[in-house]
This record gives C-alpha cells, sequence and structure tokens, in this order.
C-alpha cells in the first residue's frame, strides 16, 4: 500500500497478481449494471418520467382496479341490453368530473396559501437606515453604533441568499399552480363536451375511455412498483453475490501467502519464530507477528512478505533500501541474502556498511555487488555535492 492507495485498492492489485481476481471482476460488472439500471429507473421516477408508488399505494390500487373494471363491465352489459339512460350517464359522468375540478380547487387554493407567505417575505424585508441609527443612538448614548452597523450588513449578506431561495421557492410553487391550472382547464372542457352530447353512443364511449384510461394508469403505477422490487432485489442479490465472492478469493489469498510466509520464515529459524501472518476482510487487511512488535520484526516481516509474492506470482522484480534492510537482525539478513542470491527473478538491493555483516553475507554482496558507492571520489558522480 503506497501513499493514499485505499486498502481495497492494494487487497485488489494481491488478487490480480495470484489470478484470483477475475472471478470478482465478473461480478463487480454484474453489480454495476444492476446498480445503473436501478439508478436510472429512481430517475426517472425522480423526475416523473414513470409514476412512484408505495406498497399501501400497490395495495390500494388493487382494490380500485377491481371497482373500476367492475363498473366498465356493467357498462358493456347495459349497452349489450339497451337499457341505458343517456341523462344518467351524462349526469355521472359530469359529477364525477367536477369532483376532480374540486379537487383540483383544494389543491391550487393550498399552493396559494402557500404563495401568500413567500411574497410577503421578499418584499417586507427593511435595512435601516443610517438616520435611523442616528435617531437610536440620541435615545441611548451608550449603543454601539458600529456594532449595529456590523450586525446590519451581515443581515444584508444572510437576506441576499434568503432572496435567492425564496424567489426560487416562489417560482417553484407558481409552475405548481400554472400546472393545476392547466388540468383543471381540460377537465372543465370535458364536461362542457358531455353537456353538449346528444348521442348516446358518444356518451357511453366517453365514460368507458375514462373508465379505460384510469385503469391503465393505475395499472401501469402497479407495474413500476413491482418493477422497482425485480430491480432491487436484482441489485442486492448481485451485490452480496459479489461480497461472498470477494470473501472467498481474500481467504484463498490469505491461506497461500500465510503458507508461504510460514516456510520463508523457517528458513530463517528453523521453526523456532513465529511467522508474520496476513489477515483480510471484506475492505480492511491487517498484517503482523503475534505477540511481536519490534522495529526488526516488523521490517523482516515486510521482506518476507515480499519475496513470498515474488516467487508465487509473475512479479518480475523486486527493490529493497538500506532502510529497511538494516533494521533486520544480521542472522535473518544472511538467509535474506541467501533467498535474494537463488531466486531466479531479479531483485534489486542497497546495503550500507557491509562490512558489518557476517562473512557469508560479504561474500554473497561481493559476488552479487553492481555498484559500490563510498567517499573520496567513489561517489554516485564521482564527488560530493555537499561539500564547500
Amino acid at each position: 500500500m503506497v501513499g493514499n492507495e485505499k486498502p481495497t485498492q492494494a487487497m485488489n492489485a494481491l488478487l490480480k497478481l495470484y489470478d484470483l481476481y477475475a472471478a470478482i471482476s465478473e461480478l463487480e460488472d454484474l453489480a454495476k449494471r444492476k446498480g445503473d439500471e436501478l439508478s436510472a429507473f429512481k430517475n426517472a421516477q425522480k423526475y416523473h418520467i414513470i409514476s412512484k408508488i408505495g406498497a399501501r399505494q400497490r395495495k390500494a390500487n388493487d382494490k380500485q382496479i377491481a371497482e373500476l373494471e367492475e363498473e366498465r363491465e356493467k357498462i358493456t352489459d347495459e349497452l349489450n341490453n339497451s337499457i341505458l339512460d343517456i341523462n344518467s350517464e351524462k349526469t355521472d359522468a359530469i359529477l364525477e368530473l367536477k369532483r376532480e375540478i374540486s379537487d383540483y380547487n383544494k389543491k391550487i387554493r393550498a399552493q396559494r396559501t402557500k404563495l401568500i407567505p413567500l411574497q410577503e417575505n421578499i418584499s417586507g424585508s427593511r435595512i435601516i437606515s443610517k438616520d435611523d441609527l442616528s435617531m437610536l443612538k440620541k435615545f441611548f448614548p451608550e449603543i454601539e453604533i458600529k456594532r449595529l452597523e456590523e450586525i446590519q450588513n451581515f443581515h444584508k449578506e444572510i437576506s441576499v441568499v434568503l432572496k435567492e431561495e425564496i424567489k426560487e421557492e416562489i417560482s417553484s410553487v407558481q409552475n405548481v399552480i400554472q400546472l393545476l391550472e392547466g388540468n383543471k382547464a381540460q377537465v372543465e372542457q370535458k364536461v362542457k363536451e358531455i353537456s353538449e352530447m346528444s348521442n348516446l353512443s358518444q356518451v357511453i364511449l366517453f365514460k368507458f375511455a375514462e373508465l379505460q384510461k384510469k385503469i391503465e394508469i393505475l395499472s401501469n403505477q402497479n407495474k413500476y412498483y413491482d418493477e422497482l422490487q425485480v430491480l432491487s432485489k436484482e441489485k442486492k442479490d448481485a451485490d452480496s453475490r459479489k461480497q461472498m465472492m470477494r470473501m472467498q478469493q481474500l481467504s484463498q489469498l490469505q491461506n497461500l501467502i500465510n503458507i508461504k510466509l510460514q516456510q520463508l520464515n523457517d528458513e530463517i529459524y528453523h521453526a523456532t519464530k513465529r511467522p508474520p501472518i496476513i489477515m483480510f476482510d471484506n475492505k480492511q487487511y491487517k498484517f503482523e507477528t503475534i505477540d511481536d512488535t519490534g522495529t526488526g520484526t516488523c521490517y523482516r516481516g515486510m521482506v518476507l512478505f515480499d519475496l513470498a509474492v515474488l516467487q508465487d506470482t509473475c512479479l518480475p522484480i523486486l527493490v529493497h533500501d538500506s532502510v529497511l534492510l538494516k533494521q533486520i537482525e544480521d542472522v535473518a539478513i544472511e538467509k535474506i541474502l541467501d533467498m535474494y542470491k537463488d531466486s531466479q527473478k531479479q531483485i534489486f538491493i542497497s546495503l550500507d556498511k557491509a562490512t558489518s555483516y557476517s562473512k557469508k553475507s560479504q561474500q554473497i554482496l561481493f559476488d552479487k555487488k553492481v555498484l559500490c558507492l563510498g567517499p573520496n571520489g567513489r561517489e554516485l558522480f564521482g564527488q560530493s555535492w555537499s561539500r564547500k
């Protein structure tokens, strides 16, 4: 893990190195696709492209659909038996439409009631003038005019922000009123058309069409509710399958790495010391040597972890700096240098004060060295840049 890299990113990189990520990736793609479908559906509801109802409304719709279908069947039967009264049918149709008009009137009144205080708020704000402040000073000499002016300026700034918000709210309410009045006008036009109808078939067809339209609206509401439940379940199932597969693959990864760490640690200490272990959960990992939190142990664990990954994956190279290696005890360094030497892959290391290690360690370093740096002309660029 480096920089601001999230633990999950580091874990994903390891899973890919061990060829364990493909199965997770397929389910991640599925979960993302299901998430996109669900999000698109909810956005369509949010912007009123399709309707949105709850479980209680879904149940109420079923009851209302049954009633409307029964009424539709009744009209069909009466029409077939030629027992319809045109005046009665016109009256029923008009009464139903007038109920709709009354409902629209209530909604319009509610919106207009909501509009009044908004308009009063935006027009009623008053700024205290300097004359007012001077008058106030005359009656209350000890008052701090500067402090009042600061408060006044603060109120001005707040007022600007609030006015913009109130304007937006007024615009929204006015749009709703306009929409409701437009719908109301359409219903009033239908009342006028039915009142002027003299032909029985026209009246019946209009009523039949209105019933059919209501049934379709309610049926569509139910259909969209059912589709949302299906999409939500599919998204939840896809997420669950993804998480389950991820935990399975992480468990396999954990076992592979820990077995290798045990093997490498035993090579160094002949099974006399605890090896470092790694543990994964879904979003985090923990790497430690149980009951040993010493600096040298921590750095040794890091080196062994890198070697384990190098040996068991397609990772082509390994780089270890002296800052990492010089913290590890000499006996372990000798074994680690042996592991470096025997590797079939490229390993780059830097090590300070090589002569302080065992003769075997020195021999390995001498045999494998590519570059040896030191003072007095043996610097990387032939001289020390820090000298005056």
